[in-house]
């Protein structure tokens, strides 16, 4: 699994399920949605973590899970983009 610009996606991933039942509970309450809406659901930030066997968190500025779990790899570039015979990589 490749997770882009992780520093964004963890965070919204462990909110998504909370975001959801709480817009979900007040269409229910008021009517707007039967009560088996809550059936249809985005997965809980422990369901999802199931499915990360082997992740690649992609991100210029990764977040505190991110550098919790991985070996930070640096990528140095000069200026004009192209890789020179001075940039190295780190693990």
């Amino acid at each position: 699994m490749v997770i882009d610009e992780s520093h964004i996606a963890i965070p919204q991933i462990k909110g998504m399920y909370k975001a959801d039942r709480t817009r979900k509970s007040i269409l229910v309450r008021y009517g707007f949605r039967l009560s088996s809406c809550f059936e249809n659901r985005p997965l809980k930030w422990e369901e999802f973590k199931g499915y990360m066997k082997k992740v690649i968190f992609m991100s210029a500025t990764p977040g505190e899970y991110e550098c919790k779990l991985s070996r930070i790899v640096e990528q140095l570039v000069r200026p004009t983009g192209r890789s020179g015979k001075n940039s190295r990589l780190f693990k």
